[in-house]
């Protein structure tokens, strides 16, 4: 939700009224459209995104007890287990440290 959701509806309001007198209002608004409704939004919902991949490494962090390898060493002996074996294996080191 945008912190300034007020001052949104008012330019957009200001917008309509402009355009219903002179649809050639569009071509030069009394703001910057692009930055305001596009630009500006689109950078805030990437802070957004960045500080929400923060706090689910948090959570998996705190909550991320792997135990150890006994069922993925057995699994692994296993041919059709082998490449998710792989996966889980390189997924764990990539994030091991991130977790610790």
């Amino acid at each position: 939700m945008p912190s300034d959701g007020v001052g949104y509806a008012a330019k957009a309001k200001a917008l309509r009224a402009a355009i219903q007198d002179n649809p050639a209002a569009i071509n030069d608004p009394p703001f910057d459209l692009k930055n305001e409704f596009t630009d500006r939004p689109r950078r805030d919902r990437g802070r957004r995104r960045e500080g929400n991949d923060r706090g689910l490494t948090a959570y998996v962090a705190k909550r991320a007890d792997f135990g150890s390898n006994d069922v993925l060493s057995a699994l692994a002996e296993v041919p059709q287990f082998r490449p998710s074996v792989t996966k889980i294996s390189q997924c764990r080191q990539q994030h091991r440290g991130a977790w610790q």
